[in-house]
């Protein structure tokens, strides 16, 4: 265990990146996130304040780090971290303290731990982590709800669609992927707000990482992939109307050909909701879950 030190708490920024990735590898042995991938989320998220970026500093060296975001009246740790041999010296509390702090400052009234769509990295705390799971419960966070990631065998799995295609292409439902000159049918299309920023970030991909059905000029459907991380897939959504003809399994096949071409072994499907509906279609399989934990902040 290190000496003893005095803990200081001091902001964090993009030159910073690096050493919070290192710290994140080293604090869980189940998280790794790429640099770019962890830029984007945390940079360039449409909500960012460079205020809920906060480091603990302990003997010059860095002990932990927390990055969070306010949604509205909903506050979220995206990112939470400390090193392994500053554990039990109470800097978790402290930057998790502070950071509900600021949060309840800026008006939030709930923090939540992770589950930040649509700029999130990971959809709750995996049960795994103990000593996580023990300090935020003991800060009165409580779990409200649970959710699974799934994951898919890219080498084995059958993702051919050619004659799925012609079928729907009969009913005037044509299959494609996203274009940029889609982003005025992008606007309108039914889907939750989260979501459309989720897509919107697949122009940033080349090639773009949604396919789309397309029932005259309306997006009637869709799937993205590789917005929330690399080989990651979702979101995806049907219109009910049209849901039982194959569409919804169709555009996640195109996903997955997608990754297999980029040469990824697997695919992980983040935050499932219909769970038979990936494992009958392409096999996949519970992999990860996560805990969703909420805590009700002070009146500030």
């Amino acid at each position: 265990m290190p000496e003893r030190a005095d803990i200081v708490l001091d902001g964090w920024g993009s030159d910073g990146l690096g050493a919070v990735a290192a710290l994140i590898d080293r604090a869980s042995p189940v998280d790794r996130f790429p640099l770019d991938q962890l830029r984007e989320a945390v940079f360039e998220d449409m909500d960012f304040d460079r205020a809920l970026l906060i480091a603990a500093w302990a003997n010059g060296a860095l002990a932990g780090a927390i990055a969070g975001v306010r949604r509205g009246e909903r506050g979220h740790a995206k990112l939470f971290a400390v090193a392994p041999e500053w554990r039990r010296r109470g800097i978790g509390s402290r930057l998790l303290g502070e950071l509900e702090d600021r949060l309840g400052q800026r008006g939030a009234r709930t923090c939540r731990i992770f589950h930040d769509a649509p700029y999130y990295l990971r959809p709750g705390v995996d049960f795994r982590l103990t000593d996580m799971v023990s300090m935020l419960e003991r800060r009165g966070y409580e779990q409200k709800h649970a959710a699974c990631n799934m994951v898919v065998d890219l080498t084995h799995a059958r993702l051919d669609t050619s004659e799925a295609e012609v079928s729907l292409a009969t009913r005037g439902i044509v299959i494609r992927r996203l274009e940029h000159g889609d982003r005025d049918r992008l606007a309108v299309a039914a889907m939750s707000p989260n979501w459309r920023v989720e897509v919107a970030r697949s122009f940033r991909r080349a090639p773009i990482s949604t396919h789309i059905a397309l029932q005259g000029d309306a997006i009637v459907a869709f799937a993205t992939h590789s917005v929330s991380g690399p080989a990651q897939f979702g979101p995806m959504q049907t219109d009910p109307s049209l849901r039982g003809l194959g569409i919804g399994a169709l555009l996640l096949r195109r996903c997955l050909a997608d990754l297999r071409s980029a040469g990824f072994p697997r695919c992980d499907i983040q935050w499932v909701g219909p769970k038979g509906f990936y494992a009958d279609h392409v096999g996949a399989r519970i992999d990860r879950c996560f805990w969703q934990y909420e805590k009700a902040l002070a009146p500030s």
